[in-house]
């Protein structure tokens, strides 16, 4: 095929974000959405239609971080109801890997443990950060873990892991296609997610769980039993197995065996670098957003040294306080 390396002016990325904010009544999803608005005023020049792969890792595996959570999950569940049921030693290595991951294992339900595990702020943060009365109308965000619930016990018939990815499909995909929308209709470009097609799904939700995710091999599956979901997605099995196989001859091997790679933007190394003064002064303006947000605990939170998942989580704040000022 005909390939093409597109360039992003990473210098604008702020200024392309607060353009495109005009094309939307609510804040943007995610941070690549700026870079498929850019990615589609590119491709107006030459199309008027494209192919989207949306829906693709949501019933076919391919979240797999998430979707081995569940094996994490029954591991949490057996150590607090089964204490005797793995060696001193395995328990010790299963909670030392846990916490590694998760900080705190002490998961009520398997409903608490889907809020941790996809939530980008804990509690405590918004704690931290909100206002005391928008605090209080949260209830500890008991209203979020109730939606979980309902989706999750939709098919509560069906094994944990095709629970999990039916949580994907319902409640993940669908701000991920408001996504590709916006940002390729804006550019006036129509986006098509084939893997979206209902009868596909309909067939993708009928085929076995261990041919979406496959163990490499049975050695990689014990030793999965003292690991986390992180260690084990993508070295110790092969994620969306059968879209891979499928495609095997098609694809180079180069393609085939890389691990997942997401649209990533920078956003530690901007709000550490270039855009740390930007940021700053955005938070110091005072606007309709503190009536919501703690004024000096939002600008002592996005002031620290950006790391790990930091900068997604300024980046979420910055985004609503732009668009609240911009419409409310």
């Amino acid at each position: 095929t005909d390939n093409e390396k597109v360039i992003f002016p990473e210098n604008d990325y702020f200024n392309i974000l607060e353009d495109y904010l005009n094309f939307k009544d609510f804040p943007l999803n995610v941070p690549n959405e700026i870079l498929i608005f850019y990615l589609s005023n590119y491709l107006k020049k030459y199309i008027t239609v494209v192919l989207s792969g949306e829906g693709s890792d949501e019933i076919l595996g391919g979240y797999g971080i998430f979707l081995r959570g569940v094996h994490d999950f029954i591991k949490i569940f057996i150590l607090k109801n089964c204490p005797d049921f793995f060696s001193d030693e395995i328990k010790n290595f299963q909670i030392e890997k846990l916490n590694k991951l998760y900080k705190n294992i002490n998961f009520s339900s398997i409903y608490e443990f889907l809020y941790n595990t996809y939530s980008v702020f804990t509690f405590k943060e918004k704690s931290f950060l909100l206002n005391k009365e928008i605090l209080n109308e949260l209830d500890r965000d008991n209203f979020i873990i109730d939606e979980f619930k309902k989706i999750i016990d939709k098919n509560e018939n069906a094994n944990l892991y095709d629970r999990f990815s039916y949580f994907l499909l319902k409640f993940h995909l669908p701000g991920l296609l408001l996504r590709l929308d916006n940002a390729t209709m804006a550019a006036s470009v129509e986006a098509r997610a084939p893997f979206t097609d209902y009868k596909f799904v309909e067939f993708s939700f009928k085929i076995p769980f261990k041919n979406k995710i496959k163990w490499k091999d049975e050695k990689f599956q014990l030793d999965a039993i003292i690991e986390n979901a992180r260690t084990i997605s993508e070295h110790f099995d092969i994620t969306k197995f059968i879209l891979k196989e499928a495609f095997k001859n098609e694809i180079p091997e180069e393609i085939y065996y890389r691990h997942k790679w997401s649209f990533p933007v920078p956003l530690n190394d901007f709000f550490n670098g270039k855009f740390k003064d930007y940021t700053i002064n955005i938070f110091k303006k005072k606007s309709i957003f503190y009536e919501f947000f703690n004024y000096k605990n939002v600008n002592n939170f996005v002031n620290e040294v950006h790391y790990g998942n930091k900068g997604l989580k300024t980046w979420m704040l910055l985004n609503l306080k732009l668009w609240m000022e911009k419409f409310l």
